[in-house]
């Protein structure tokens, strides 16, 4: 089940490649649902801030914001651990343009 789970959000957030409500709704809801494989999810979605082009990136923060905000619980406790190192890898990475709405 657990692989099943992981597998189908992996596959969602792969598809994440530009900000789309809609999708980040979608895959909070996931989130929720699923808050028993939280470690897992919150594995892959900072696999896919670090591997994703840079302009593909703030879609992924905004629904890590989504679930922070919208799910909390576990999820804000396993974020937390690498939030500045991931927060700092992407305003190396991103333009600046996009360290804006980082920003805001």
């Amino acid at each position: 089940m657990a692989d099943a789970v992981v597998e189908e959000y992996e596959s969602s957030l792969a598809d994440l490649t530009f900000n789309s409500k809609p999708h980040i709704n979608m895959l909070t809801m996931l989130a929720e649902e699923n808050v028993k494989y939280a470690p897992h999810i919150v594995r892959l979605i900072e696999a896919q801030l670090n591997k994703a082009r840079s302009s593909e990136k703030l879609p992924v923060l905004y629904l890590m914001d989504s679930i922070l905000k919208n799910v909390g619980g576990d999820y804000c406790t396993l974020f937390s651990q690498n939030i500045v190192s991931t927060f700092c890898n992407i305003f190396e990475q991103v333009s600046i343009c996009t360290c804006g709405f980082l920003i805001n």
